[in-house]
């Protein structure tokens, strides 16, 4: 892993709902969408909404069609009005679930109909080896997987177990996206996984 140069820190902006993200990172995940254009983006960790409206919107301004933006919480309750709003007007669902047992609602056969490529965005701080080793199992060649947050040890630390137990050359850190604005200039440090094979 490479040394995390910048720990930016940056307050959350409102959306039409609160979006617990950097502006480095939110530029950074556009960046991503643009260049990915993923039929599929699984956000874990819903908090207010915010962060799936952003998205559902970047995709719909990016004319990426068709995509469809799932986020998952165990309290959807703190979602925020417009974010529930919203799912009329995009292509947007919150799903309650609780992240140390997702095949209670992602199950095999949903998960094995969802169009590629995937973005799975980590950002519940929850069992996070567990629920990277039970998307690995639905991922293919060209997916992506971010890590939120790991500018925490903790959580940079379970990134680096996660990516031990992988044969090499299975996953690689996207260097360009991490080091958009400088090395590691952002809150994912190493952790803008690409999927390089099945």
């Amino acid at each position: 892993m490479r040394d995390v140069v910048l720990d930016p820190f940056l307050p959350p902006f409102l959306f039409p709902a609160l979006c617990r993200k950097s502006p480095f990172d939110a530029c950074i995940l556009i960046e991503l969408l643009r260049e990915l254009h993923p039929a599929t983006v699984i956000e874990l960790g819903a908090l207010a909404g915010g962060s799936a409206l952003f998205i559902a919107d970047q995709l719909k301004a990016l004319s990426i069609s068709p995509s469809h933006v799932y986020s998952i919480d165990n309290s959807v309750e703190r979602l925020h009005p417009n974010a529930l709003r919203a799912q009329l007007t995009h292509n947007l669902s919150f799903v309650p679930a609780d992240a140390r047992d997702l095949g209670a609602i992602l199950t095999d056969e949903f998960m094995a109909q969802l169009p590629h490529p995937i973005l799975v965005l980590e950002d519940a701080h929850v069992n996070v080896v567990g629920v990277l080793q039970w998307f690995d199992r639905h991922l293919h060649a060209g997916d992506y997987v971010i890590i939120e947050d790991t500018v925490d040890t903790q959580k940079a630390n379970a990134v680096s177990h996660f990516l031990s137990l992988q044969p090499t050359g299975k996953y690689a850190v996207d260097a360009h996206l991490c080091d958009y604005f400088g090395p590691n200039a952002c809150w994912c440090p190493n952790s803008f996984l690409r999927r390089m094979r099945d």
